[in-house]
């Protein structure tokens, strides 16, 4: 016989052993040093009922990065233990399979057991997964499972961002995420802010910081000298900081500001003129303000 021939006859022997002794390590070992191939459907069966060690032979011995593809996402989506499904995904993950099949699988895992156990993304992110994938989903997953592990989850991607786009995607998702306390969004904002984060973004945030009160000073500085533009949205937060009487806050937002903008906004939010000079004096005190 022709050598596809007894290809095809011995990659049928191994996937009736397979099925029917599914711990035998020895006779599927044999078949396949006489040219025996593990074919997708044998595969599909072995996730499901073999023992680790029958499960090794078959997964070491796949051929072609399109039966990895496949065996992966059907063990993604097999229920099974997950234990079986870490050791699985670590034999796989090294075989040549695509970010982005491995980034759908990040997916699950954030979408899975309410991040309780952050194995499965750690394993996922170290083998190419990406935080940033559909527009920073992961970070959205997380934040949303509003678990005691969020926060965390959120760290343990931000760990795996890449370039500054990708971090500006994260930045922009956590800016976005509604009904997160102020406290827990600046603290992810950090390390984010760590990386260029694109200028319409940083603007964005600090108007938004603005929005239920005043923002921690500290935070403010941050946002600021990394390009935040205080004369945005007409100089909104000028406003708040002025009707308050959050003289710090104020001098910190001076220090980028135009000064048009601000007389525009002393004038638009006060009767008297004292509290008009007083303000505006501040802003020209402040060396770095420009016209």
């Amino acid at each position: 016989p022709s050598a596809g021939v007894l290809t095809e006859d011995m990659s049928k022997l191994l996937s009736h052993s397979v099925t029917s002794f599914p711990e035998c390590t020895q006779l599927p070992q044999l078949l396949l040093a006489h040219g025996a191939e593990v074919k997708f459907e044998t595969l599909k069966v072995a996730l499901e009922t073999s023992s680790l060690e029958l499960l090794d032979v078959l997964l070491s011995s796949i051929k072609s990065v399109d039966t990895v593809v496949r065996t992966f996402t059907h063990a993604r989506k097999t229920t099974m233990v997950s234990d079986r499904r870490y050791w699985i995904y670590q034999h796989l993950l090294d075989k040549g399979i695509p970010s982005d099949d491995i980034s759908e699988a990040l997916l699950d895992s954030l979408k899975a057991d309410d991040l309780g156990d952050l194995s499965f993304p750690k394993l996922l992110l170290e083998n190419g997964a990406s935080p940033g994938y559909q527009n920073g989903e992961p970070f959205s997953l997380a934040l949303r499972a509003n678990s005691p592990n969020s926060l965390f989850t959120v760290r343990l991607l931000t760990q795996y961002l890449v370039d500054d786009s990708m971090a500006t995607v994260a930045f922009d998702v956590v800016r976005k995420t509604p009904m997160l306390k102020k406290h827990v969004r600046m603290e992810i904002y950090r390390p984010l802010l760590e990386w260029n984060i694109r200028k319409p973004s940083l603007s964005q945030a600090l108007a938004d910081s603005f929005k239920d009160g005043r923002p921690d000073i500290s935070v403010l500085q941050l946002l600021l000298a990394k390009g935040a533009d205080p004369n945005k949205d007409n100089g909104h937060c000028f406003a708040v900081t002025a009707k308050s009487g959050a003289l710090a806050e104020f001098q910190a937002l001076s220090k980028y500001a135009k000064r048009r903008v601000v007389l525009k906004v002393l004038l638009n939010n006060f009767q008297e003129e004292w509290e008009i000079l007083r303000w505006f004096k501040v802003c020209l005190e402040i060396g770095r303000a420009h016209v």
